[in-house]
């Protein structure tokens, strides 16, 4: 909804009209996820599975050619911590990723 000064200069309430939020929906069609799930970290085992999944995915989808590669990535932080080699995902995936099918 967009707000535009009506008469005397009070704000009014402006619906969008279909065509606006169309070309809004498509403008934003590849930013967000299509679908999504909730899921709860029930022990470490999970909780460093889905450590490697994160870091892997930018390898994983040709972003990178490992994750120490990836700018962006919290796998530097990871590794600075101890909790990664500097070298993990660098020869194949991970063999803790193999069975997750997230996307």
């Amino acid at each position: 909804m967009l707000i535009s000064q009506g008469d005397g200069g009070k704000p009014r309430n402006m619906s969008l009209n279909v065509s606006v939020q169309m070309e809004i929906a498509q403008e934003n069609k590849d930013v967000w996820q299509r679908r999504f799930w909730e899921h709860c970290i029930r022990n470490e085992e999970d909780w460093q599975r889905h450590m490697d999944y994160i870091h892997y995915n930018p390898v994983k989808h040709g972003l990178s050619s490992s994750p120490a590669q990836w700018p962006h990535s919290s796998f530097h932080k990871a590794v600075a911590a101890g909790w990664y080699d500097v070298n993990w995902g660098n020869i194949g995936q991970p063999e803790t990723i193999y069975q997750m099918e997230m996307e």
